[in-house]
Protein backbone atom coordinates (compact mmCIF):
# COMPACT_ATOMS: atom_id res chain seq x y z
CA UNK A 1 0.00 0.00 0.00
CA UNK A 2 1.11 3.23 -0.43
CA UNK A 3 0.70 5.09 3.11
CA UNK A 4 -2.12 7.71 1.71
CA UNK A 5 0.44 8.31 -1.42
CA UNK A 6 -0.94 7.89 -4.79
CA UNK A 7 -0.25 8.76 -8.42
CA UNK A 8 -3.31 10.44 -10.33
CA UNK A 9 -3.25 8.90 -14.49
CA UNK A 10 -4.83 11.37 -16.73
CA UNK A 11 -5.41 10.25 -20.27
CA UNK A 12 -6.24 12.50 -22.77
CA UNK A 13 -9.38 13.00 -24.71
CA UNK A 14 -9.16 15.84 -27.16
CA UNK A 15 -10.62 15.40 -30.84
CA UNK A 16 -7.36 14.36 -31.76
CA UNK A 17 -6.16 11.81 -29.31
CA UNK A 18 -9.28 10.72 -28.26
CA UNK A 19 -11.51 10.42 -31.63
CA UNK A 20 -8.96 10.24 -34.15
CA UNK A 21 -5.92 7.93 -31.88
CA UNK A 22 -8.66 6.12 -29.60
CA UNK A 23 -7.44 6.91 -26.59
CA UNK A 24 -10.39 5.04 -24.84
CA UNK A 25 -8.55 2.02 -25.83
CA UNK A 26 -5.88 3.32 -23.49
CA UNK A 27 -8.17 4.32 -20.79
CA UNK A 28 -9.77 1.24 -20.80
CA UNK A 29 -6.87 -0.35 -20.62
CA UNK A 30 -5.33 1.00 -17.32
CA UNK A 31 -8.84 0.30 -16.34
CA UNK A 32 -8.85 -2.98 -16.08
CA UNK A 33 -5.24 -3.42 -14.89
CA UNK A 34 -5.88 -1.08 -11.84
CA UNK A 35 -8.47 -3.82 -11.18
CA UNK A 36 -6.39 -7.09 -11.98
CA UNK A 37 -3.69 -5.91 -9.63
CA UNK A 38 -5.74 -4.30 -7.01
CA UNK A 39 -4.27 -1.32 -7.42
CA UNK A 40 -7.12 1.48 -6.68
CA UNK A 41 -6.35 2.81 -3.25
CA UNK A 42 -3.08 4.16 -5.29
CA UNK A 43 -4.09 4.78 -8.15
CA UNK A 44 -6.72 8.15 -9.78
CA UNK A 45 -7.90 7.14 -13.05
CA UNK A 46 -9.05 10.31 -14.88
CA UNK A 47 -9.29 12.13 -18.80
CA UNK A 48 -8.00 15.59 -19.12
CA UNK A 49 -10.31 17.08 -22.34
CA UNK A 50 -6.55 17.88 -24.14
CA UNK A 51 -3.35 19.16 -22.93
CA UNK A 52 -2.07 21.14 -25.85
CA UNK A 53 0.47 18.26 -27.60
CA UNK A 54 -2.19 16.64 -30.52
CA UNK A 55 0.62 16.38 -32.57
CA UNK A 56 2.58 13.72 -30.14
CA UNK A 57 -0.58 11.80 -28.96
CA UNK A 58 -2.03 9.67 -27.41
CA UNK A 59 -0.76 11.74 -24.24
CA UNK A 60 -1.22 9.73 -21.01
CA UNK A 61 0.13 12.20 -17.70
CA UNK A 62 1.39 10.57 -14.85
CA UNK A 63 1.68 12.77 -11.78
CA UNK A 64 1.87 12.04 -8.11
CA UNK A 65 -1.35 13.27 -6.49
CA UNK A 66 -1.78 16.27 -3.89
CA UNK A 67 -5.01 16.40 -2.00
CA UNK A 68 -7.89 18.47 -4.04
CA UNK A 69 -6.30 18.88 -7.36
CA UNK A 70 -7.66 20.99 -10.09
CA UNK A 71 -7.97 19.58 -13.43
CA UNK A 72 -7.40 22.41 -15.39
CA UNK A 73 -4.40 23.88 -13.27
CA UNK A 74 -3.02 19.88 -13.78
CA UNK A 75 -3.05 20.40 -17.76
CA UNK A 76 -1.42 23.70 -17.86
CA UNK A 77 1.32 22.68 -15.00
CA UNK A 78 1.67 19.52 -16.06
CA UNK A 79 5.17 19.30 -15.40
CA UNK A 80 5.57 21.87 -13.18
CA UNK A 81 5.73 21.88 -9.45
CA UNK A 82 7.11 19.92 -6.44
CA UNK A 83 5.32 16.88 -7.19
CA UNK A 84 6.45 14.18 -9.59
CA UNK A 85 5.01 14.01 -12.82
CA UNK A 86 5.63 12.38 -16.02
CA UNK A 87 4.18 13.38 -19.54
CA UNK A 88 4.27 10.57 -22.29
CA UNK A 89 3.58 10.80 -25.83
CA UNK A 90 2.17 7.96 -28.69
CA UNK A 91 0.62 6.12 -26.28
CA UNK A 92 -0.54 2.05 -26.46
CA UNK A 93 -2.77 0.70 -23.92
CA UNK A 94 0.14 -2.05 -23.36
CA UNK A 95 2.44 0.91 -22.80
CA UNK A 96 0.58 2.80 -20.44
CA UNK A 97 -0.26 -0.20 -17.74
CA UNK A 98 3.97 -0.61 -18.07
CA UNK A 99 4.92 2.85 -17.16
CA UNK A 100 1.86 2.87 -14.80
CA UNK A 101 3.73 -0.22 -12.61
CA UNK A 102 7.07 1.54 -13.55
CA UNK A 103 6.47 5.16 -12.15
CA UNK A 104 4.66 3.49 -9.37
CA UNK A 105 7.59 1.75 -7.83
CA UNK A 106 9.66 4.62 -9.06
CA UNK A 107 8.45 7.18 -7.42
CA UNK A 108 8.14 5.08 -4.10
CA UNK A 109 4.66 4.55 -4.17
CA UNK A 110 4.39 1.11 -4.10
CA UNK A 111 7.60 -1.15 -3.36
CA UNK A 112 6.97 -3.56 -6.12
CA UNK A 113 4.53 -3.96 -9.15
CA UNK A 114 1.95 -6.35 -7.67
CA UNK A 115 1.45 -9.47 -10.19
CA UNK A 116 -1.75 -10.49 -11.45
CA UNK A 117 -4.19 -12.86 -9.01
CA UNK A 118 -3.68 -16.22 -10.26
CA UNK A 119 -6.24 -17.69 -12.47
CA UNK A 120 -8.32 -20.57 -10.43
CA UNK A 121 -8.14 -23.82 -11.95
CA UNK A 122 -11.06 -26.43 -10.93
CA UNK A 123 -9.59 -29.62 -9.37
CA UNK A 124 -11.23 -32.50 -10.41
CA UNK A 125 -12.27 -35.08 -7.14
CA UNK A 126 -10.35 -38.04 -6.68
CA UNK A 127 -10.87 -40.57 -8.83
CA UNK A 128 -12.06 -38.61 -11.77
CA UNK A 129 -10.15 -39.55 -14.89
CA UNK A 130 -8.98 -35.72 -14.80
CA UNK A 131 -7.31 -36.10 -11.39
CA UNK A 132 -4.32 -38.52 -13.43
CA UNK A 133 -1.15 -37.62 -13.29
CA UNK A 134 -0.37 -36.13 -16.83
CA UNK A 135 2.87 -38.26 -16.89
CA UNK A 136 3.13 -41.48 -16.10
CA UNK A 137 6.48 -43.64 -14.62
CA UNK A 138 7.71 -46.00 -16.49
CA UNK A 139 9.60 -48.78 -14.32
CA UNK A 140 11.32 -50.50 -17.16
CA UNK A 141 12.88 -47.12 -17.98
CA UNK A 142 15.26 -46.73 -15.40
CA UNK A 143 16.99 -50.21 -16.04
CA UNK A 144 19.94 -51.02 -17.61
CA UNK A 145 19.35 -52.83 -20.73
CA UNK A 146 20.82 -56.22 -21.57
CA UNK A 147 23.04 -56.65 -24.84
CA UNK A 148 20.62 -57.29 -27.19
CA UNK A 149 18.19 -54.30 -25.98
CA UNK A 150 20.61 -52.03 -27.35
Amino acid sequence: MSGGRKIRVLVCRGPTCGDLRDSARIHAELGRHVDRRGLGDDVILDWQSCFGQCQKGPNVLYREAKGREDKLHLAMAALVGSVKSAMHHAMTPERATALLDRHLVSWGIRAAATPPAPATVPVPAPGHPSSAPLVQSNENHDKKRGPSEG
